[in-house]
């Protein structure tokens, strides 16, 4: 029975994590069909910030893209 529960569990985090990658390949999606991505502002350890352009407005932003450690 515990091998049952531990490929149960497996399963869940796979889906968990899998459920994940999902929202953020929309995220990334819809960030790149509203706005252009121009110029790499920054980066450290965990972040990296670019400044993007509006495609409706023209107005100029700041996007801050923080990783994510998968365990």
């Amino acid at each position: 029975m515990s091998c049952g529960r531990y490929t149960a569990t497996v399963m869940i985090q796979f889906v968990e994590r899998e459920r994940e990658r999902e929202k953020e390949r929309w995220a990334r999606e819809g960030l790149k069909r509203d706005y252009r991505i121009e110029e790499l502002l920054g980066f450290r350890q965990f972040a990296t910030v670019y400044r993007c352009i509006s495609v409706s407005t023209g107005e100029a932003f700041a996007v801050k893209t923080i990783f994510q450690v998968l365990r």
